[in-house]
């Protein structure tokens, strides 16, 4: 009942909090390589566009990640501007895009590698950041558990539409966990697995 009843939250607050809102295409990995520090506000704009969204020194190029009382650092193609020049550029991808539409690998976020979680609600939230490439992107997730000094599987994802998923557990263990996704283009390579460790509160 405790195991439904947290499903059900934690879907009634993705769905009231969306993740994921594609604002705009992606940029092209050859526009987006060019963009330089010391570049002018009027040369980056000819060359990727006008932004999605600006504000103040900001510029964004989409997709954002919105924020959310889940995710509340946004994510997106941004650069900031100073003296009318480019000073620093992000984007969701590390920089890792794809130059022709496959998938790209997927950059693992929450928990952090080799995190120790000592809370205690019965699912433990997974995330990491999309992959570069063609949209729709389809997310596979492997979640395995240490059992007798040997990893073996413990859940099995094939579709995950949005970056996340959350995963129910029975108690104390260690974990870990990979991500690949696929799209019309093909299918990606798995990330490097990355731990985590669930531990009782008194442990």
């Amino acid at each position: 009942m405790k195991q439904l009843f947290f499903s059900r939250f934690l879907t009634a607050i993705l769905t009231v909090f969306p993740l994921l809102s594609l604002t705009a295409e992606v940029p092209s990995a050859a526009k987006w390589a060019r963009v330089k520090e010391g570049m002018s506000k009027i040369d980056l704009i000819k060359l990727l566009g006008e932004p999605c969204k600006e504000g103040g020194e900001y510029l964004y190029f989409g997709p954002v990640l919105e924020e959310s009382s889940l995710c509340p650092s946004p994510v997106s193609f941004f650069v900031t501007i100073h003296n009318g020049k480019v000073n620093y550029k992000r984007d969701p991808f590390e920089g890792d895009i794809s130059p022709g539409g496959a998938p790209t690998k997927p950059l693992l976020w929450l928990p952090q590698n080799s995190a120790r979680l000592t809370h205690g609600l019965p699912y433990i939230d997974l995330r990491w950041r999309p992959a570069s490439g063609v949209i729709p992107m389809v997310y596979e997730l492997e979640v395995e558990k240490k059992d007798g000094g040997q990893w073996r599987m413990y859940e099995k994802k094939q579709e995950c539409s949005q970056p996340y998923y959350a995963i129910h557990h029975t108690g104390s263990g260690e974990f870990r966990w990979r991500v690949k996704a696929r799209n019309t283009k093909g299918v990606g390579n798995w990330s490097p697995w990355a731990t985590f460790s669930i531990v009782k509160n008194k442990e």
